[in-house]
């Protein structure tokens, strides 16, 4: 229960800081451009904070593996992927047959 409150009071934190800074960034455009709204420029605030943290986090991650790891993902990424599937013949269809025509011609009168 107290790791559960733990991530709990990380997730508010960050959420917080998110909000904080959004808010920021909304009052700073609002400043700048009159026409944008506060809560538009909040929106944005959010929005690229967020994007900004995740990018952040990938590059992080990427930087903290070894030079062996890339190098083998890089050999792996050049070998081509080759899949061979079996050839199964189409079955013919029997032609069908019609026992009648169906126009039938009728002569004028």
């Amino acid at each position: 229960m107290g790791a559960l409150l733990g991530l709990l009071g990380i997730y508010v934190l960050i959420m917080l800081v998110l909000l904080g800074v959004g808010l920021g960034i909304g009052a700073l455009l609002h400043w700048l451009v009159p026409a944008v709204d506060l809560g538009v420029g909040m929106l944005i605030g959010v929005v690229t904070t967020g994007l900004a943290l995740h990018l952040l986090a990938r590059l992080i991650a990427v930087l903290e593996r070894s030079e062996d790891d890339i190098q083998t993902d890089v050999e792996a990424e050049l070998r081509p992927i080759l899949t061979q599937y079996e050839v199964i013949p189409r079955r013919r269809r029997p032609k069908r047959r019609h026992s009648s025509p169906l126009i039938t011609h009728c002569s004028p009168t």
